[in-house]
């Protein structure tokens, strides 16, 4: 797969493959070829297809936001980081960072920590799916430390205090 999505393709190409998927009509965040073809070179930067990068990534306000699925593929596939859960209940998220084995950060979330950030509001995700929602902010705030080059700046929706919708 990284050989494939890290390959040089030219522009006129992947202006090409922008146009068949805004038109496509099956990504509903995506209303022009533009839009495409931005969220496929953001995939493209961080090894992956046109496909996944087009249902996993987004930009919003100009920055690059990615499903934490997404951030756990980079770190996990990178073959020198790597991250263990240590603790997921519904109020914390503790993560152990490794680098080529050894301990490198603890990455500890809390719904206390969501709660004074602004992030639970009532019928939010974070009230309907606190461990998915405290493992997305631990995640991202390790990779942050540890791997910033393997996530290439990008953000988890949960850093933005916005929720990942189905049929955004």
């Amino acid at each position: 797969m990284a050989e494939e999505t890290t390959a040089i393709v030219p522009f006129k190409d992947t202006q090409q493959l922008g146009q068949t998927l805004a038109q496509s009509g099956m990504f509903p965040d995506t209303k022009s070829a533009a839009q495409a073809i931005v969220k496929v070179l953001a995939g493209r930067e961080l090894g992956f297809g046109p496909i996944y990068s087009m249902t996993k990534i987004h930009v919003v306000q100009g920055h690059i936001m990615i499903a934490a699925e997404v951030m756990a593929a980079c770190i996990k596939r990178s073959g020198r980081y790597d991250y263990q859960v240590k603790m997921l209940t519904d109020t914390e998220c503790i993560l152990d960072f490794t680098d080529n084995g050894k301990a490198a950060y603890e990455s500890r979330f809390t719904m206390e920590d969501a709660r004074r950030a602004g992030l639970v509001k009532p019928q939010s995700n974070w009230e309907k799916w606190p461990r998915p929602m405290l493992f997305s902010k631990a995640l991202s705030q390790g990779a942050r430390i540890v791997t910033p080059h393997l996530i290439a700046g990008a953000y988890t929706p949960e850093d933005f205090a916005m929720e990942e919708r189905e049929g955004k």
